[in-house]
């Protein structure tokens, strides 16, 4: 209230918070690469990638595969189980990954089909390792 008048709360969205959150994050990973490559300009050193393609794809695919399983369990952020069980998952899985990473050499098609792989079996362990109320809803599912 304000001076006896009731003042409306201005609530945002999740939807918008979470897309706020996300372009922050964009933008920070964005400007950093932009002053890696001023200090190399400004030192005369040769510009180059930070990271290798190999480190990119690894980095890139695991936040991509457990980024995804989180979103779709949102219902369970609450849950220090599901972090911990998210958690463990990740140690099993980064060793595996960073294999396939190092020492194979697949066409972007197969590349894509394993990871297509990777997170299915992220889901269905998530399924399996978490309580039946943490799960998410699906459009068109009779608990909705």
């Amino acid at each position: 209230m304000l001076c006896g008048v009731p003042v409306p709360v201005c609530a945002m969205k999740s939807t918008t918070r979470d897309n706020i959150l996300y372009m922050t994050i964009a933008l920070s990973i964005v400007g950093i690469g932009g002053l890696i490559i001023w200090y190399d300009v400004s030192h005369g050193l040769p510009v180059r990638a930070p990271i290798s393609t190999r480190q990119f794809a690894f980095v890139y695919i695991a936040a991509l595969v457990f980024g995804y399983a989180i979103r779709e369990w949102r219902k369970a952020w609450q849950s220090a189980r599901f972090w911990t069980v998210l958690a463990i998952l990740f140690v099993i899985y980064l060793p595996g990954q960073w294999l396939l990473i190092q020492y194979t050499h697949v066409n972007i098609i197969m590349f894509v089909l394993i990871n297509l792989v990777e997170l299915f079996a992220l889901l269905f362990a998530l399924e399996k390792l978490l309580p039946h109320e943490f799960r998410p809803r699906r459009k068109g599912s009779p608990h909705t």
